[in-house]
């Protein structure tokens, strides 16, 4: 495997969404549902204090933080990509 597309984060993407919500900066996300799907969009909110952390996209997503395993092409180690 290769680890150029892997690296350390504390628990989830929290402090990186919250950089790309504030520059207005389109996401390119991988969520694994129970599969691996594509989102993409701008980051209408954030909701990190809920009970379930979320955040929404432009187009109305809903996408849960804990499911994350990619933003913009950086994997979450322990996820396979390469």
């Amino acid at each position: 495997m290769d680890d150029d597309c892997l690296i350390e984060l504390p628990e989830d993407f929290r402090e990186t969404l919250q950089l790309l919500f504030d520059s207005g900066s389109k996401v390119s996300l991988i969520v694994d549902n129970g599969g691996w799907e594509r989102a993409e969009g701008f980051i209408q909110s954030v909701a990190f204090s809920d009970p379930q952390k979320s955040i929404v996209l432009d187009n109305g997503t809903v996408i849960d933080i804990a499911g994350i395993a990619a933003v913009n092409g950086l994997f979450k180690r322990g996820c396979i990509c390469c």
